[in-house]
């Protein structure tokens, strides 16, 4: 947390390094269980951008980045937010062809499954069938 402000700064003068820069600052909060949820509004925009980014290396930080925003929400208790994100990292892994967070979306959307509403469960199935 000492050098978080320091670290904003840094990202505000590399916009480049925002995706990577969130994805270690939402790690550090779900390790060590502190609040982001200023700076999460603050680079919303940048955030959901990185949707439009194709090559590898954002796909696989945009997941990854996800995967931990899920997280975050799920323990914040903003469970509808987090089953909506884990199904934009269900499908980004299924994009990726990433097996392994293919598997770990899968679990964590059963363990949820019944919070899901019947649009998140058809979508889920969707993107199971490879209609999206």
């Amino acid at each position: 947390m000492s050098i978080l402000s320091e670290y904003v700064a840094f990202l505000q003068e590399h916009p480049n390094e925002i995706l990577p820069g969130m994805l270690t600052i939402i790690e550090a909060a779900n390790k060590h269980n502190f609040c982001i949820d200023e700076l999460l509004h603050r680079y919303s925009a940048n955030l959901s951008s990185f949707h439009d980014h194709q090559n590898p290396i954002n796909l696989s930080q945009n997941f990854h980045f996800w995967d931990q925003k899920t997280e975050y929400d799920f323990r914040k208790g903003n469970t509808s937010q987090a089953i909506d994100q884990l199904l934009l990292c269900l499908d980004l892994s299924d994009k990726m062809t990433y097996h392994q967070g293919f598997k770990r979306c899968v679990t964590k959307f059963w363990k949820h499954l019944p919070h899901a509403t019947n649009e998140q469960k058809d979508r889920y199935e969707a993107i199971l069938e490879g209609r999206v």
